[in-house]
């Protein structure tokens, strides 16, 4: 329970300043006892995710980097993806396609909508999720196939009607692994900027790239994508 609570927080389903859903809402949904409630709200504290909680007031989500209040120009993934994979849930059959170095970000936006599922408050007919990613061994159990190249950008198809599109920028970073300092090359994927196309938006460059992406991604998927193996 805290674990989805966080995730809405890092996704933006929950933004800085929102107020937390109520206790009595909050275990309505995750149909446990209160107390368990009030157990992962203080983990959260701790965590430095929600404002101290003060008798009459409900906690509110605090200043989380990445997600930015009343942002209106491109977030970064952590904070624009979240949303935007909600809103796609709103259709009675969903349909998402994404090429990506890994599935780190798409599993945490699409955490909330299962959970929603699983509560009740979301029914879709359908849910169809494709997948593109560079070869590497992966327990998944949606639809995956890899590509024979590793991509520089990072696409998001959602229900054919928005196009969600990133670069990945490479930055040089030190890790401890055992007793070494390694120096290492990493693309920070969840840090990078999100940039919004969508039919719905009436600009006939945003339908052309939202259906030109599309047959982009399928060409991948039908040609030189091939079946994960191991």
């Amino acid at each position: 329970m805290a674990q989805v609570l966080r995730s809405r927080i890092r996704t933006g389903v929950l933004r800085p300043g929102d107020p937390m859903p109520t206790q009595a809402v909050l275990a309505g949904e995750f149909r446990v006892e209160r107390g368990a409630i009030r157990q992962a709200l203080k983990h959260l504290q701790e965590d430095g995710l929600l404002t101290a909680v003060t008798r009459g007031a409900p906690a509110r989500v605090a200043a989380v980097p990445g997600v930015l209040p009343g942002a209106d120009g491109p977030l970064q993934t952590s904070a624009a993806l979240g949303p935007r994979v909600l809103e796609a849930f709103g259709v009675p059959d969903v349909r998402i396609d994404a090429l990506c170095l890994t599935v780190e970000s798409l599993a945490l936006a699409i955490a909330e909508p299962v959970q929603r599922i699983r509560s009740g408050l979301l029914a879709p007919r359908s849910v169809r999720v494709r997948i593109l990613l560079p070869a590497h061994d992966l327990d998944v159990e949606v639809l995956l196939r890899e590509i024979p190249f590793t991509p520089p950008m990072k696409l998001y198809l959602l229900n054919g009607d928005e196009v969600l599109f990133a670069y990945y920028t490479v930055t040089q970073r030190s890790e401890s692994i055992g007793n070494s300092q390694v120096e290492m090359f990493d693309v920070l994927g969840s840090h990078s900027t999100l940039f919004s196309f969508a039919r719905a938006s009436g600009q006939v460059r945003d339908e052309a790239f939202v259906e030109q992406s599309q047959r982009w991604f399928d060409s991948l998927w039908s040609t030189i994508a091939t079946d994960l193996t191991g």
